[in-house]
């Protein structure tokens, strides 16, 4: 955080009394940080990675640790970034806002190549059914992988729906993050004062 000193450089003449005097304080681009409400979103972030956490374990259950690794990933990712926000509401530093903003950046990215992931398992949980048509399995054989790939892509749709729902909270807190860091240089503080003009 910045501090300004006030510096008055002209006293009032002896007996006269001041008759204006202006100021002109400093901004604390720390601050700006918290227009984003780091707490609450912070809350959002964490909700959004545990869920994002726990829906990895059916899809590693049914495809393997493979699919379900950028669930893991996510889910940590936004956790760590949740807890980062409450703390930079409850005591801001330089530190705390410069992590978040780090760590948002590298959520961002593994958003992106999580939503390329989760894409390619949607079109494999729709686009299968050829595999079934050629060995003539009917009937309700195919009724239960049905309903379980429909099961499947409803898990990886929801995941890849709050995944980009985090990815676009964290793009607005790194707006903000940014803008906190932007500048550590203390505006000048001006007084002015009018005196009479000396006989």
């Amino acid at each position: 955080m910045m501090s300004a000193t006030v510096v008055t450089n002209a006293a009032p003449a002896e007996g006269v009394e001041d008759q204006e005097q202006k100021v002109v304080g400093s901004t604390k681009p720390l601050h700006r940080f918290l227009r984003g409400h780091p707490k609450y979103v912070g809350v959002v972030m964490v909700t959004l990675g545990i869920s994002i956490f726990l829906m990895g374990f059916p899809v590693w259950l049914a495809d393997g640790l493979s699919e379900s690794f950028i669930s893991f990933v996510l889910g940590v990712l936004f956790i760590t970034c949740g807890i980062i926000f409450i703390l930079s509401e409850l005591n801001i530093t330089k530190q705390l806002v410069t992590a978040g903003f780090a760590l948002s950046i590298v959520s961002i990215l593994g958003v992106g190549i999580g939503v390329c992931i989760y894409i390619d398992c949607l079109s494999f949980a729709v686009d299968d059914d050829y595999y079934y048509m050629e060995h003539n399995i009917t009937g309700q054989d195919y009724t239960i992988y049905r309903n379980s790939k429909n099961q499947y892509g409803a898990v990886q749709a929801l995941s890849m729906f709050q995944s980009v729902l985090g990815g676009a909270i964290l793009i607005v807190m790194a707006v903000f993050a940014r803008a906190a860091l932007q500048s550590s240089n203390t505006k000048a503080v001006v007084v002015m004062q009018t005196r009479p003009p000396a006989d």
